[in-house]
């Protein structure tokens, strides 16, 4: 019996890629902010608001995009601990055969390096969080 999963995965990111491609969403968005560079290259962002009265966009819409961000990154910590489990679980299941012994701690090894690139993706986020909390 063969299997079929890799397939399966790369027939739904194709379809997925071409509906994205094939189904643009508009954006609907307004100049209201007003973004100016000066000689030395700093930006600097005045004015800009959702709706006559409302709070400016950036400090509106960054706390939000925190918390979902956050919320990812959790959820992706979470999964990697789950796959690290299922491996070492295999690892140990596999008692003499070296086939799916070596399947398991390539399994092992891919999930760590996933881990350590995740780590290193919070640690990314967390610095670019404290660069525009001092703007």
């Amino acid at each position: 019996m063969r299997n079929r999963t890799p397939g399966l995965i790369l027939t739904v990111l194709s379809l997925l890629l071409i509906l994205s491609l094939a189904c643009p969403l508009p954006a609907f968005a307004a100049a209201t902010g007003q973004f100016s560079v000066d000689s030395s290259g700093n930006i600097s962002m005045g004015g800009g608001t959702t709706e006559a009265g409302e709070t400016p966009t950036l400090s509106y819409v960054l706390p939000r995009y925190r918390q979902v961000l956050t919320a990812g990154l959790a959820i992706l910590a979470i999964t990697m601990g789950v796959i690290m489990t299922v491996m070492i679980t295999k690892l140990g299941a596999a008692g003499d055969n070296p086939m799916r012994r070596h399947r398991a701690v390539v399994g092992i090894a891919t999930a760590g390096i996933a881990t350590a690139l995740l780590g290193g993706l919070s640690i990314y986020t967390a610095i670019l969080w404290n660069l525009l909390a001092a703007v």
